[in-house]
């Protein structure tokens, strides 16, 4: 029985972009490229992609390294709620301004006052809260609901949708106004059937130290993940509860989990194998050594899947090849590697 042993032997620093957002391919990396471009600035992000995709995980990892990172982060899903409470929710209210309003309450802005707030669906934001919202975008302050004087915020916004915001825009559901203030930094967050290479890197964070047959593991990449990593995350959790008696996660075990959808799966897989090989069976095995920051021990570990691979192919090219990189690339991102897990 051929098994990919996936092994993660520390906690990730939630500080950094690259362990937020957990994944090494070149859809990836330019997230993550983005969010360290936007870090260093105030300026309004929209964040595009699918359900599930990690549109939050972005967000916070904006925030987390940004000047603004010892501030709150305030997060609300725009589609939640009525357009009276969500007007209540962002701005706060006064006493009196509506029934059951006993007292004056803060909203979420000024709550997020020297840090960030994170508008999650804004494309199911009601019009008439657009049009406040563009007010406060560009004034940098609000008015709760029943007062008189506004109040000034020093609050950076970030905003994510699932829709496509020019569509609505053409068809009157969104305001272009709004839209252009919102996308002032566009970030679009890939599905992950756009990136399945780091599915083994993805399953190591979740569960740590498991062991996948290959054929299973392939028929996890070889999937097309409608609910992209948080269905890829409730997936393998489950498959870590059926497997805790053997140890192992089998391919049946994968099969039973994917139901008919095994099917496309398991043929995708046939190909996956094919034209990648040594992939699927990639070993984190490397331990956490002591002094290790988890920088150099991540490091480590994909300089050892590198060298593997080398090793398994004897070639440079072949290798490169099939991690679908230039062989400049790999020689360059192999030696920048040796770089950062190299004493100091």
């Amino acid at each position: 029985m051929a098994l990919s042993r996936i092994h993660n032997g520390a906690h990730c620093d939630a500080a950094k972009p690259a362990h937020l957002l957990i994944g090494d391919s070149l859809p990836m990396r330019e997230v993550e490229q983005d969010i360290l471009l936007t870090a260093g600035d105030d300026i309004t992000v929209l964040i595009t992609g699918e359900s599930g995709a990690g549109k939050e995980l972005v967000a916070q990892a904006i925030h987390r390294n940004s000047k603004r990172a010892e501030g709150p982060f305030k997060a609300i899903n725009c589609g939640s709620l009525t357009e009276s409470l969500l007007e209540a929710r962002l701005f706060g209210h006064v006493k009196g301004a509506f029934t059951g309003a006993s007292g004056a309450q803060s909203g979420l802005f000024e709550a997020a006052n020297g840090g960030t707030i994170f508008l999650d669906e804004i494309g199911d934001m009601p019009i008439p809260l657009q049009g406040y919202l563009l007010r406060v975008l560009q004034e940098r302050t609000i008015l709760p609901v029943g007062a008189h004087a506004e109040r000034r915020v020093d609050v950076r916004v970030i905003a994510a949708t699932n829709k496509d915001i020019p569509r609505e825009v053409r068809e009157g559901r969104f305001r272009q106004d709004l839209y252009y203030r919102l996308n002032e930094f566009p970030i679009r967050v890939p599905a992950l059937r756009e990136h399945p290479s780091d599915i083994p890197l993805l399953i190591h964070h979740f569960l740590g130290r498991v062991e996948i047959e290959e054929e299973g593991l392939a028929m996890l990449r070889g999937y097309t993940w409608p609910g992209n990593v948080r269905e890829l995350k409730a997936t393998v959790k489950r498959l870590a509860l059926r497997a805790a008696a053997q140890g192992v996660i089998t391919t049946e075990h994968v099969r039973r989990e994917l139901g008919s959808r095994a099917e496309g799966a398991a043929e995708d897989a046939t190909v996956d194998r094919r034209s990648q090989k040594r992939q699927d069976t990639i070993t984190y095995t490397t331990e956490l050594r002591k002094g290790d920051s988890f920088d150099t021990h991540f490091s480590r570990q994909k300089l050892a899947v590198y060298e593997d691979l080398l090793r398994s192919t004897g070639s440079h090219s072949k290798t490169a090849e099939w991690l679908g990189l230039d062989p400049k690339a790999l020689h360059h991102r192999i030696r920048r590697l040796k770089q950062q897990v190299k004493p100091r």
